[in-house]
């Protein structure tokens, strides 16, 4: 960071190759649409670029990156759904033959992708720094600008939420109780 932040462009360049494909990730479980995926992980890098001297070394570089893409894609998306009425969508899957266990488990994804894309942003986002980032409460707390006890409310609520969307996505409908699952039956 102090190398980026005295101006030095190959430190940029080993900046931007080691912490790209990370970033990309993180963005498109957040959205599917690789244009606004693209223009958040630019912008986040020009601001890498621009507040290197800003970095106090107080946490680590990545949690201080996924913090800035972050509000970066909270910036987007807001602009997106004023221009499209939508913040998120799915990229469509190319039609090839799989085994039976690999076309379950991207059933499964898919199923999973599109009840996180449900949640609200906030929700949505610190489940995925949590769970496929490894971040630490705290940690996500500080890149989302918020207590660690309002990450945990919002992970409850999202999981919450998971619970509840996924059995209906699968062809499943909530029993009596809410608690159990049980296949739904068609006629025919």
């Amino acid at each position: 960071m102090k190398q980026i932040a005295s101006g030095n462009h190959m430190a940029m360049n080993r900046f931007v190759l080691s912490y790209q494909a990370r970033l990309t990730r993180f963005l498109r479980r957040l959205t599917w649409r690789q244009e606004l995926v693209e223009e958040i992980l630019n912008d986040t890098m020009l601001i890498v670029w621009q507040r290197a001297s800003h970095f106090r070394f107080e946490s680590r570089v990545s949690s201080w990156v996924i913090g800035i893409a972050y509000r970066r894609a909270m910036r987007a998306f807001r602009v997106a759904s004023r221009w499209h009425g939508s913040n998120t969508s799915l990229a469509s899957d190319d039609e090839f033959t799989l085994s039976e266990q690999v076309h379950e488990q991207l059933e499964i994804t898919d199923w999973l992708h599109r009840e996180l894309l449900k949640l609200p942003f906030e929700q949505r986002t610190a489940l995925e720094l949590t769970y496929y980032g490894g971040y630490s409460c705290t940690e996500v707390g500080e890149m989302m600008g918020c207590p660690t006890s309002t990450i945990k409310t919002r992970m409850f609520h999202a999981r919450r939420k998971l619970r509840l969307g996924l059995p209906v996505a699968a062809g499943l409908k909530p029993a009596a109780t809410g608690s159990r699952c049980e296949k739904s039956v068609s006629s025919g």
